[in-house]
């Protein structure tokens, strides 16, 4: 995961890079983001 996690750092700093469900997570604390539960709990919808 440490692998991947330099390898989407990389490839974000020069090619636009789009993350569905797990990816977008992963991308954000590849980034120095934080992932954490949401308030409302699960939810399938466009939001």
């Amino acid at each position: 995961m440490l692998a991947l996690g330099d390898l989407c750092t990389l490839t974000i700093a020069t090619k636009p890079v789009v993350g569905i469900c797990f990816t977008h997570q992963f991308l954000c604390q590849a980034l120095g983001g934080e992932v954490r539960t949401a308030e409302q709990g699960w939810g399938v919808d466009v939001h």
